[in-house]
């Protein structure tokens, strides 16, 4: 049988499995509450998907299973409460800063490949520490800080794109501007922002993940080039829905 060696533990293995990137209950989720059906990807708008899941086989089938863990626990506890109530008030212990370091570390491996070989190299040695911290061979996961940011939500489906964007789209990627990179992924209404060069930036208020404490309240990002990269992924995704074409106009409205 044929092996491989897992991005995680680094062992050879031969039960390589597809990894989903984003959580699969963050699609089911837009999926179930939409009123069509169907997920849209913002790079192919005129092909529609009633799945949507970015998946690799980065991973053995043990080490998914850690990474697994803490994404039930992170539905459990934070994503279906707030979904529902669109409330603020969460205790947690250590289980949220490790599934903030896992979705980074998914999101990154996903990624490294579009950076070019100078900042691949940095990077690698980053998804090695947060690699260690989710086995559980260090302690922290570096000197790098983790952020949880939620979106306002609507009580009816939002009317914009813009709205819609923040509220329910999913998306990721590496941000790298103005000397500063970070590792981005968005699960419709909430986002997880790990920061890597500088280690910490200002202007993040009530956002930032510890070993333990409480998340309460919504947060406050006065940090200018975070939000002019994320004002490009929300024009992003409207501009290519506006390629949608005439005929996969018709197939929505059918939908409906």
């Amino acid at each position: 049988m044929k092996t491989f060696r897992c991005k995680l533990c680094k062992l050879k293995c031969n039960d390589k499995i597809d990894s989903h990137i984003i959580p699969r209950y963050i699609y089911k989720w837009v999926k179930d509450t939409a009123i069509s059906p169907y997920l849209r990807e913002a790079v192919n708008p005129n092909v529609r998907k009633q799945d949507g899941e970015t998946k690799n086989q980065f991973l053995c089938r043990s080490c998914e299973k850690i990474f697994n863990d803490y994404e039930t626990k992170f539905a459990n506890k934070i994503f279906y409460p707030y979904v529902s109530s669109n409330n603020v008030d969460y205790e947690y212990e250590e289980w949220l800063l490790k599934f903030a370091v896992s979705q980074s570390w998914r999101m990154l491996a996903l990624e490294i490949d579009t950076v070019n070989d100078q900042l691949a190299a940095k990077l690698n040695k980053i998804l090695d520490i947060w690699s260690d911290y989710i086995l559980e061979k260090r302690e922290n996961s570096g000197l790098h800080s983790h952020h949880l940011l939620f979106f306002k939500r609507t009580p009816d489906l939002p009317t914009n794109k813009e709205d819609y964007f923040c509220e329910r789209a999913i998306d990721g990627s590496i941000g790298n501007r103005k000397s500063k990179i970070w590792i981005y992924s968005k699960l419709a209404p909430v986002a997880v922002v790990s920061h890597v060069k500088p280690l910490k930036f200002n202007g993040w208020r009530n956002s930032l993940i510890h070993k333990k404490g409480r998340l309460q309240g919504f947060q406050l990002v006065t940090d200018n080039v975070f939000n002019e990269f994320f004002i490009d992924r929300i024009n992003f995704y409207i501009n290519s829905h506006k390629k949608i074409t005439e005929k996969q106009n018709k197939k929505i409205s059918q939908a409906f």
